[in-house]
């Protein structure tokens, strides 16, 4: 798996819309919450610094784990927010959660209706599970569409459209309780982003951009992630669904 293109599923919507669709949730203060594709744990710090909850997050790539559990030392959070490895080929964890959160992870899987029925019963009878990932929007053709979206995200990235994933969800034994779809705009994102930690945000892109023109795989990077906002954005939606196990 290429580990930078697996990431930038979750960096084309930014911060808001995770945080936003873990709140409703229902998470309260003391709950626990596993948050699956964690990546560098900036939406379990952040979940766990809003929520007041402890949060366990589970990514597959080892850098990221160790980037992410070192950033928590950082921030003084490590008490509450841990991060840990996540076998690709098995990605199931024997813990427990009040809430289950995946955050642009199951696209990368060609079946991901075992992993949700397997977590599903990992929550309790209140439990609910949010899913966040990156759609087709309505009546768009996705046929050619989904081996382009190859060369941004890597050759694991199977993106669907709404009816598929309801399928899915009907598959696991889930029953949609909410959803809501916004299409990708980069100025929507940066926007949100913003308004949701103006510092962080500022100083994150300052970074960006100066690796941008120093490091020629850093503005590659950067290039490539434009180039998709101009040629797919008006195709794809970040979309996210409430979910609760069928008792």
């Amino acid at each position: 798996m290429d580990s930078f293109k697996y990431i930038q599923a979750k960096w084309v919507y930014g911060y808001h819309r995770p945080v936003d669709a873990i709140a409703k949730l229902g998470i309260k203060d003391g709950d626990s919450l596993l948050i699956v594709g964690s990546g560098f744990g900036k939406t379990a710090m952040m979940a766990a610094k809003r929520f007041k909850c402890n949060v366990i997050g589970a990514e597959i790539v080892p850098f990221f784990v160790e980037k992410a559990n070192k950033r928590t030392h950082e921030e003084g959070l490590n008490e509450r927010v841990n991060f840990i490895q996540l076998d690709p080929v098995s990605p199931y964890l024997d813990v427990g959660a009040d809430r289950v959160f995946f955050e642009s992870f199951l696209s990368f899987l060609e079946n991901p209706s075992d992993v949700l029925s397997y977590y599903s019963k990992k929550i309790g009878d209140e439990g609910r599970i949010g899913v966040m990932e990156i759609t087709y929007l309505p009546n768009v053709e996705s046929e050619g569409l989904t081996a382009r979206l190859k060369e941004f995200f890597g050759e694991d990235a199977h993106f669907r459209d709404r009816g598929s994933w309801l399928n899915i969800f009907l598959e696991s034994k889930l029953n949609r309780v909410a959803e809501d779809e916004a299409q990708l705009s980069l100025i929507r994102k940066f926007w949100e982003d913003f308004r949701e930690e103006p510092w962080g945000i500022i100083r994150d892109l300052s970074r960006t951009l100066y690796l941008s023109y120093t490091e020629e795989k850093a503005g590659k990077a950067m290039r490539l992630f434009r180039r998709f906002f101009r040629e797919y954005s008006d195709k794809m939606a970040s979309s996210y669904y409430l979910l609760e196990a069928s008792r």
